[in-house]
């Protein structure tokens, strides 16, 4: 009973307690009064032109990059026989320059050899090569060290190989600093010359075509050519003799293509080139003599005649002869090694074809002539004199627009022999400069080298 009376107790006074204070917080509310928002509404100002508001510009941090991690790549490789030693290194291996491309000339080695190269080049894939770095993707510049150049090149050959070969590749970063341990090359077969070596041998231009053998064998076409129209017109004699020179000429061209001093007349190039050069010179005198004399001693439209058709054998024999020195020419260069010899050779080709003789006094001589016999003579001439002085006339127009073909023929090949030796002289004096492409499967597609 007391238990009942005290819950209904509790009961009241927290309903009590709760009535009260939400009564209390009504009354709060009502007494405290309410802020209304005012807006100030103003007529819209009128808006003259807008005035350039200066430009903010939000400089930004930048962002700092944590240090590299992860696997360098390397900027160069460096092939050495000596375990662990950069310093001598026989080979540096490095991706060539993007400008460099279109100037590298490829060197005739055989597909077979190629293949030998590529265990040597297996890591060119690995050098550093990022976008906008200017370094060609498929191209490798090589630079062998200057003692060993200096040794092959002064004829210096080591032994074959017997077991191994025992070449190393050093990965150099941009520093030159070595990259992890020395990488073993593939070991060569059995009696094969060493990889550096036999690389020099496939590069090495004293083994390959003369820079200049495409020309020298356009200068033989061309004294082959005229040959034949040469000998058509001179006598049987002239002709013989032509035959000879042409003999002489074309034994010395194999012997100056020949590698090395062979025996026999291979030793005595230079003076079978002044020998020949010598009796071209010598029949330049005689027919310009000749010239002279026919253009001295004509004094009727039957002499003309004759001296006009004396005159085309001599004009081409003198082309001929031109031909044959520019071809010594180019002879002297390609077997020469000295800057200044070779140029004495290419101003000489020019100065052949200045000495060139002007036909055109003897053709004038011809035409006067044939015009004061006509004019004296007038109409007493007869049918036979009439076609002859019209045979003259003719003749010399014809004689003479082939000359001065001719001569303007010689004058542009003079250009272009003279670009054409001026620019092997000028890469001859600077180092040679090699590099090797690789294919997409990285292996050997070609040697080449820079010219210019």
């Amino acid at each position: 009973m007391d238990n009942e009376i005290l819950t209904w107790l509790l009961i009241t006074a927290c309903a009590a307690g709760f009535g009260g204070g939400a009564a209390w917080q009504a009354l709060r509310r009502r007494s405290k009064p309410v802020k209304r928002r005012t807006v100030d509404r103003v007529g819209a100002r009128p808006t003259g032109p807008k005035m350039p508001q200066p430009e903010v510009k939000l400089e930004l941090e930048p962002v700092k990059h944590g240090p590299v991690v992860g696997v360098r790549r390397p900027s160069m490789l460096a092939f050495t026989t000596l375990e662990g030693s950069v310093t001598a290194a026989d080979l540096f291996v490095q991706r060539s320059l993007d400008i460099d491309e279109d100037h590298y000339r490829t060197l005739p080695v055989p597909e077979e050899e190629l293949k030998t190269l590529n265990s040597l080049f297996a890591r060119n894939c690995t050098l550093e090569k990022e976008p906008g770095d200017g370094l060609s993707c498929h191209i490798y510049s090589l630079n062998f060290s200057k003692m060993i150049g200096d040794a092959l090149r002064s004829g210096f050959m080591p032994h074959s190989n017997a077991t191994s070969n025992d070449l190393q590749v050093i990965a150099l970063g941009e520093n030159a600093q070595a990259l992890g341990r020395p990488m073993e090359v593939e070991d060569h077969e059995y009696g094969a010359f060493p990889y550096v070596t036999q690389l020099w041998m496939m590069c090495d231009p004293t083994d390959k075509k003369h820079e200049l053998d495409g020309l020298l064998e356009e200068e033989l076409n061309g004294v082959r050519q005229l040959l034949q129209r040469v000998k058509l017109l001179v006598t049987a004699v002239e002709g013989l003799a032509w035959d000879q020179r042409w003999d002489a000429l074309f034994d010395l061209v194999r012997d100056v293509r020949r590698l090395g001093a062979g025996e026999g007349q291979a030793q005595e190039r230079s003076e079978r080139t002044d020998k020949l050069a010598q009796e071209m010179y010598a029949i330049n005198r005689r027919i310009d003599e000749s010239l002279a004399t026919l253009e001295k001693n004509i004094k009727t439209p039957e002499e003309a005649d004759v001296a006009l058709t004396t005159c085309i054998p001599s004009i081409l024999e003198r082309e001929l002869a031109v031909l044959y020195l520019r071809t010594l020419a180019v002879i002297r260069v390609v077997s020469g090694d000295n800057y200044l010899h070779g140029m004495h050779c290419s101003t000489y080709i020019a100065r052949n074809v200045e000495k060139f003789p002007d036909v055109h006094a003897l053709l004038d001589k011809a035409r006067h002539i044939v015009y004061d016999a006509m004019e004296v003579q007038g109409r007493t001439m007869n049918a036979t004199a009439m076609d002859l002085a019209g045979q003259v006339k003719r003749d010399a127009d014809l004689l003479g627009q082939a000359h001065d073909e001719s001569v303007a023929r010689l004058k542009t090949d003079v250009e272009r022999l003279q670009t054409a030796i001026d620019r092997y002289l000028i890469l001859q004096g600077r180092p040679r400069r090699y590099a090797v492409r690789m294919r997409e499967d990285n292996t050997v597609e070609a040697l080449m080298v820079l010219e210019h």
